[in-house]
């Protein structure tokens, strides 16, 4: 009987870990960082990390990193490997993120 009271109890916390981790977040980003596309730098831009999942003007999703710029551009990059996609409407190009600084 011993073995089961102790078998519940630890099967309750092993389902409780699994509960509570989460989706992946975005990891934090700042610093300075070159725009890379078709091997060619195009802009620079710079992040200023004000907390957890906020860069001014970014928003985190999972794990991508999304700014608006209006009239429906947009740009998006995962935050592991800085790959992502710059473009207006249905024209999108694949860029490179490069940190300098």
């Amino acid at each position: 009987m011993k073995s089961i009271l102790v078998a519940v109890p630890a099967a309750l916390m092993a389902g409780a870990s699994l509960t509570l981790a989460g989706p992946a977040a975005a990891e934090p980003i700042s610093g300075t960082y070159d725009v890379m596309m078709n091997g060619e730098r195009k802009t620079t831009w710079t992040f200023a990390d004000c907390g957890p999942g906020c860069t001014p003007g970014w928003r985190a999703e999972g794990t991508t990193w999304t700014l608006d710029f209006g009239d429906n551009c947009v740009a998006r990059f995962d935050s592991a490997t800085l790959a992502g996609t710059y473009g207006c409407g249905f024209i999108k190009a694949p860029m490179q993120l490069v940190k300098v600084g």
